[in-house]
């Protein structure tokens, strides 16, 4: 992490990532098993400009060198990413505190999964929307 400023939220997730492997290397692996799904969604915003910290453009300093690599088929805005990215959020939190999801639009989950997935790995995606049209037909005809 020299020679990069990060924001404070990144600073400390991995200096508790740190601190658990005892100073060792290969940090960054553990970092990405273990960041929270929130901050990989911070990470596709703008950056952090806080008063006295300057700007930090996540453009020249995450997206261009590295985090457009996570994505090789996704060609749109970063925003639309994002906002993606913080759809599944959404869910995974939901599902992760045992929330209902009666009246949610379960539809527009499967939509966004699918698309994440198209941007990351096109067979997966497809794997994905086939199992779902499967397993809807499958709930449909015992219903």
């Amino acid at each position: 992490m020299d020679g990069i400023r990060w924001s404070a939220k990144i600073r400390k997730e991995w200096d508790r990532i740190s601190r658990r492997r005892g100073g060792k290397e290969n940090v960054g692996d553990l970092f990405v098993a273990k960041v929270t799904l929130g901050i990989w969604a911070m990470l596709l915003g703008k950056g952090d400009s806080s008063p006295r910290k300057g700007y930090l453009n996540y453009e020249q300093t995450l997206w261009e060198p590295c985090l457009k690599k996570a994505f090789p088929n996704f060609s749109g805005k970063r925003s639309v990413l994002r906002e993606e990215i913080r759809i599944f959020s959404k869910l995974r939190n939901r599902i992760a505190h045992h929330e209902h999801l009666l009246g949610k639009n379960l539809k527009l989950y499967i939509e966004t999964i699918e698309k994440i997935l198209s941007y990351v790995d096109g067979p997966a995606a497809d794997f994905f929307c086939d199992f779902c049209q499967a397993t809807f037909k499958t709930f449909q005809s015992a219903t």
